[in-house]
């Protein structure tokens, strides 16, 4: 009898502290299903993805880096339901688009996106964040909906950043070896209405007064700023743009 209650009791404990892994101090039992240590954590460099979307051997000498950020930076994982299911640190492993995080014993582990919507990562010496959301797909089905997006604006129409970083090689000089190394890439995409997304070529006015339904607000804008080159100018634009498009 005593045994089976010390077996309950070690049960429960051992329960509480898996829900509580990741936040440090949550109690929410929903806490354990982003995370999985049997998830195979994609810093192996010689199990990365190719630019076919292979995961292919390569030797262990990859030049660069599979992240986004080397750093460990402050992050907020929200679950389906858009609620926060914890505050960790965390990176973002381009090559693989998965989220990497450190939990209570600084072990790292990776997010399960099945599980989540919604990433934020945040630098405590900056007061810009940085928003990534799963569930994008452009008309032509280049964007997968299981990618965590960087969403750069808020409002009706959203512009988009789809980070990719596949290993390439190179030959050396005279061809004798063989050099590999990570080529991180990325791409916008602009999102008019809900269900219609398109990616954008390059950043151009001429480019998005096709894509975008009023045109003389733009030409209005164009009058004042004269151009759309930079991404901190084409976020610009989609912030007048869907302030004023009523």
């Amino acid at each position: 009898m005593r045994r089976g209650i010390l077996y309950l009791a070690l049960l429960i404990v051992s329960i509480n502290t898996k829900a509580q892994i990741g936040s440090g101090n949550s109690s929410n039992p929903e806490i354990s299903l982003f995370m999985s240590t049997d998830m195979p954590i994609t810093m192996d460099r010689n199990n990365v993805i190719d630019k076919f979307g292979n995961r292919t051997p390569y030797n262990n000498n990859i030049k660069g880096s599979p992240f986004l950020n080397d750093q460990w930076l402050n992050g907020s994982i929200y679950g389906l339901d858009l609620k926060k299911m914890a505050e960790v640190k965390i990176r973002l492993n381009t090559n693989s688009n998965q989220v990497h995080f450190l939990d209570m014993k600084n072990t790292e582990l990776v997010v399960d996106k099945s599980k989540i919507k919604k990433v934020v990562m945040y630098d405590e010496l900056s007061v810009d964040s940085m928003y990534f959301e799963t569930g994008f797909t452009d008309t032509k089905n280049e964007l997968n909906s299981s990618n965590l997006v960087q969403v750069l604006n808020k409002g009706e129409v959203l512009l988009l950043k789809n980070y990719t970083n596949h290993v390439v090689k190179k030959d050396s000089l005279f061809g004798a070896i063989n050099v590999y190394y990570f080529a991180p890439m990325f791409d916008y995409y602009l999102q008019v209405e809900k269900n219609k997304i398109q990616k954008l070529k390059k950043i151009d006015a001429k480019i998005l007064s096709t894509m975008l339904p009023n045109k003389e607000l733009i030409t209005n804008y164009l009058t004042q700023k004269n151009k759309i080159k930079s991404e901190k100018e084409i976020i610009e634009f989609i912030n007048f743009y869907n302030l004023n498009n009523k």
